[in-house]
């Protein structure tokens, strides 16, 4: 009906019990002129601003953010491209964004300033084509802390964790590529300081989780020693996993210096497998027909061991 928010505003006092107010298709623009407020309609949960040309989110936030009773925006079919930064909303707790002009995995990180947010729809933006569906739906779950529906789709049990793990090591990995540091030689408080600004949940999902890339001094020292070498003192052996999320997956080749302490190894394995290091076992042989042996003395070095290039190391739980 073409209506502006002038023209709303002499209707919905009206109407004190209003539960939702469905304005799709509208021209409700000039948000200036909103003037009544919550006290007028305090049962409102539920605001539909569907298809209404919107730009920016700063008109909705001055006018409706310090609302305690919204619980649902549907913003589907506007031209919003980010949230930006906001207050309030304290009991929002879906909101709908399709078909807008989302392009940066930013508004995920924007999202998570909605304090109750538990259900987001957010397909048919130009970040699915750019990140691809799964990569947004692990990025939302990793980044909205209390989401647990994405797209229509319930997150699964234990899939919190993983997407928030996968965030943190492409965290990481961002940072690694961003700075030109391998992941052996980086400074973690250089890292904390990248991430203010673009990776805010990084600090929580790290003491929650773990530094993936958390090096020992020694083991620090011992990859360094091997990016030097190049050649000569190397063995190459193919890594595999019999426990953990990297099951069934395809053997990894890395070369190791023969000096290399079992202590050490077990910790790069653990950081590349994702298993706990105190509970890790590891297994070697040099021939598919002979028995596997257990490489348990923490202070031998893979030399004591007689392990011998192209060796197959399974490391298990």
């Amino acid at each position: 009906m073409e209506l502006t928010w002038k023209e709303v505003s002499n209707v919905v006092p009206t109407f004190p019990n209003l539960k939702e107010l469905v304005l799709k298709a509208n021209n409700c623009l000039d948000f200036g002129n909103i003037t009544f407020t919550q006290s007028d309609l305090p049962k409102l949960r539920y605001l539909n601003l569907e298809d209404n040309n919107l730009l920016d989110f700063s008109g909705i936030l001055e006018k409706f953010g310090d609302w305690l009773s919204l619980q649902e925006l549907n913003l589907n079919h506007n031209q919003l491209a980010e949230i930006g930064k906001i207050y309030g909303f304290k009991e929002l707790r879906e909101i709908f964004l399709e078909f807008n002009e989302i392009n940066i995995a930013l508004v995920l990180q924007q999202l998570n300033q909605f304090p109750m947010l538990a259900n987001l729809r957010i397909k048919n933006n130009p970040i699915q084509k750019k990140l691809g569906a799964s990569y947004v739906r692990q990025r939302a779950i990793a980044e909205i802390s209390k989401l647990d529906e994405v797209n229509g789709s319930e997150i699964k049990k234990f899939e919190r964790k993983d997407c928030e793990i996968y965030y943190m090591r492409k965290t990481f990995e961002e940072y690694f590529k961003k700075v030109g540091r391998p992941h052996y030689d980086y400074e973690f408080e250089d890292f904390q300081a990248w991430c203010i600004g673009r990776h805010p949940r990084l600090p929580f999902l790290i003491a929650r989780w773990g530094n993936p890339y958390e090096v020992s001094e020694e083991a620090r020292e011992m990859l360094k020693k091997e990016k030097i070498a190049g050649v000569g003192g190397l063995v190459t052996l193919k890594l595999s996993a019999s426990a953990g999320p990297f099951v069934g997956q395809d053997p990894r080749t890395k070369k190791f210096p023969q000096t290399t302490t079992i202590q050490t190894l077990k910790q790069l394995l653990s950081q590349m497998f994702n298993l706990n290091v105190d509970r890790l076992i590891v297994y070697y042989h040099s021939d598919p027909n002979e028995p596997f042996q257990i490489l348990d003395d923490g202070q031998r070095d893979l030399q004591f061991y007689s392990v011998k290039q192209d060796g197959a190391i399974w490391v298990d739980i």
